[in-house]
């Protein structure tokens, strides 16, 4: 099928484009509060999600006359990050504003597995898409996690502490599986798992 590229603002603007960069949907926000992130789903390509400050997961379909539904809401637990889990066409993997990571089944719409990591709120994952269960996480902290999502359950692989500021880039070697970070004390480090 088509690749699309969506954007979305802290204001609340979402555009989808094609890949000439045409505008194909400005859509309104059904955010009430900014936006967090957005995952465009891998295999369904008028699909994606968006998270927001309000506490809300959406799942967004273009195809749909009505593209916008809620399939999460809860304020004591507000997504920060959401990403959809490689060759898993229903799940979610879902960073909260207070430090759990957790599955969420976008159909049944509920949280099939959570994992408790930090204090610290993620800015930033990235998969590992050779083996597509593992995502590296990091955020507000110096701490570089790196979860297992297998069968439906989250479990914690890795964590390191190298960094001396926070961690805002992560990376994985195509060529040999490694992770690299990078963060605001000017270091790039090399994980070995």
């Amino acid at each position: 099928g088509t690749n699309y590229l969506v954007t979305v603002s802290k204001e609340g603007r979402i555009v989808v484009w094609d890949k000439t960069l045409v505008v194909l949907h400005n859509l309104p926000s059904a955010h009430s509060l900014d936006i967090k992130s957005v995952s465009c789903h891998p295999t369904r390509n008028s699909v994606f999600a968006t998270s927001g400050d309000d506490g809300t997961i959406k799942v967004w379909d273009t195809s749909k006359p009505r593209p916008c539904s809620t399939v999460y809401s809860d304020p004591d637990q507000p997504p920060a990050l959401v990403s959809w889990i490689p060759n898993h066409e229903n799940l979610l993997l879902v960073t909260s504003r207070i430090g759990n990571v957790f599955i969420f089944d976008v159909e049944s719409k509920s949280v099939i597995s959570t994992l408790y990591l930090t204090d610290r709120e993620f800015r930033t994952l990235r998969w590992n898409l050779s083996n597509g269960k593992e995502c590296a996480l990091a955020g507000d902290d110096v701490k570089v996690f790196v979860v297992s999502v297998e069968d439906g359950h989250i479990k914690p692989k890795y964590s390191n502490q190298s960094h001396s500021d926070f961690v805002r880039g992560l990376a994985w070697s195509p060529v040999d599986g490694k992770l690299w970070s990078s963060g605001w004390d000017k270091q790039v480090i090399k994980h070995d798992l």
